[in-house]
């Protein structure tokens, strides 16, 4: 364990569907303070098993982002505390936490998988999606993402228990506009098809709620969707799917999700090329996993990123994954 994971922000360890919140900073709402340009970072942390790390690379990036989309966040038992606490009760800490106090952010957390299922294996923490943001977050909320079934994974050799929703929020800007956020992580086990419906069914609740609101709030959605090639998901092999998906599955995720015709009030658009490699294994094809997606319309992008390397201060990256970076401005139709 890091100095970074001891000083982690000590959390009760949320119920399956409960929103953690932590307020670390003064929201930025003076109207000198902002400038007009939103910058937004989405960042599988790798369960900030490197936290160091991860806290350094972040510490690079000037000016610092408004909003941070994170997957892979983690909670985890403080074993050792719990036992200097005579085991009266578990300790547990929060990542994101850790993350959020460091750099005076805001934050919610969603909690997706729980090790152990708190009746034969006890619990010992969980991960999930946050939201970071200098922004003040209103309307935290938790989007079903279409698979009810209750999940069993293994992971980093041990049992994963829940099922997988998406984190939303609205960060309230200066002169009272809101944009929304949502942080995605779509599983890498499965069939492409069943991570199309999933993003569907997050666009029926992004247009729900758009309705429901009265009010047209644009949205970024940011995230790992494991849009690469990963044959074991697409066994026995005479199936249809592995072919295609060895072939042109990131630009069939692209066309998906950003096409017109989607039958809802909106639609998206990924500032980044298909061939961008959002991961470090140099041993892995079409490795786009990473998505930037921001509504169609309602923002201009002025800049991107995609983490560089040569940024780690140990021999051990942050993350298996990339961050990606934009900085974007409302459209003008939408100041």
């Amino acid at each position: 364990m890091q100095q970074s994971h001891r000083e982690a922000p000590k959390v009760e360890l949320p119920r399956p569907k409960q929103i953690l919140e932590h307020k670390f900073g003064e929201p930025k709402t003076n109207i000198g303070e902002f400038d007009g340009t939103l910058r937004v970072i989405s960042f599988n942390i790798f369960l900030g098993q490197n936290l160091d790390a991860v806290l350094y690379e972040l510490s690079l990036i000037e000016p610092f982002p408004d909003v941070l989309l994170l997957q892979e966040d983690n909670i985890f038992e403080d074993s050792m505390e719990s036992v200097n606490n005579n085991n009266e009760r578990k300790i547990f800490r929060h990542v994101g936490g850790a993350i959020a106090k460091k750099f005076n952010c805001n934050c919610c957390f969603i909690p997706t998988y729980f090790r152990g299922d708190g009746e034969k294996i006890p619990l010992r923490g969980c991960y999930g999606m946050s939201i970071l943001s200098r922004f003040k977050l209103e309307n935290i909320n938790l989007f079903p993402c279409g698979d009810t079934r209750p999940t069993l994974v293994k992971q980093l050799s041990d049992y994963v228990y829940g099922e997988r929703a998406f984190a939303y929020a609205e960060a309230l800007l200066p002169g009272e506009k809101k944009v929304g956020f949502i942080s995605v992580h779509l599983p890498s086990v499965g069939k492409f098809y069943e991570r199309k419906a999933m993003i569907q069914q997050l666009f029926e609740n992004v247009d729900s709620l758009k309705t429901k609101s009265q009010q047209d709030i644009p949205v970024i959605i940011g995230g790992d969707c494991n849009t690469f090639p990963f044959v074991a998901r697409y066994l026995p092999f005479l199936s249809t799917d592995l072919l295609f998906s060895c072939k042109s599955e990131s630009e069939e995720f692209k066309h998906f999700v950003e096409r017109e015709d989607n039958g809802f009030s909106f639609s998206l658009f990924d500032p980044f090329p298909t061939n961008t490699k959002t991961i470090w294994r140099e041993n892995v094809k079409g490795s786009k996993l990473d998505w930037i997606f921001l509504e169609k319309n309602k923002f201009e992008v002025t800049s991107k990123q995609v983490q560089k390397e040569g940024t780690k201060p140990t021999s051990k990256l942050p993350s298996d994954h990339k961050w990606l970076l934009v900085d974007c401005i409302l459209s003008h139709k939408n100041q």
